[in-house]
């Protein structure tokens, strides 16, 4: 699969994303400067850090508030990280993360956890009244388990 070219802009799914943000996402060609390449990021990680960032607001927030902070920068973190990566791995990235959020929104959405969502009422299902007569019940005074004879 290496240089074999894919869908829209990206011709080499082994290589980085050519649209990126000091390039106007492909508006006009320079050389940019190495102290730059860091900050260089393309259209696809992106794509990939807003995922991450939404998937993380579906999941429960951690309770310690140190760990709650150092999970709010992840998101951005591995978006300046994943930037020069092959543009396949963070394709496949994005997409696992798209995924990851439509199942578990479907699944909180069923089971009426989401955010500002009613959860829905439980119906009690009771069991029905004993007959009137007293039959079937096993409970009367003819030889039944738990009943004792004194002799």
């Amino acid at each position: 699969m290496r240089h074999q070219p894919f869908f829209g802009w990206i011709k080499d799914l082994s290589a980085p994303d050519p649209l990126t943000i000091l390039t106007g996402f492909g508006l006009f060609q320079w050389d940019i400067p190495p102290f730059l390449h860091f900050f260089n990021i393309g259209l696809w990680p992106i794509i990939m850090g807003v995922t991450m960032y939404l998937q993380q607001k579906l999941n429960p927030a951690p309770t310690d508030p140190v760990q709650a902070r150092v999970f709010q920068f992840l998101p951005i973190l591995f978006t300046f990280m994943l930037g020069s990566f092959a543009a396949g791995l963070v394709i496949y990235w994005a997409w696992s993360n798209t995924l990851s959020i439509a199942q578990q929104y479907t699944i909180m959405r069923r089971h009426g956890t989401l955010r500002g969502a009613k959860p829905k009422q439980a119906v009690a299902v009771l069991p029905a009244p004993a007959p009137a007569d007293g039959g079937g019940g096993g409970g009367g005074k003819k030889g039944g388990k738990g009943t004792s004879k004194k002799g």
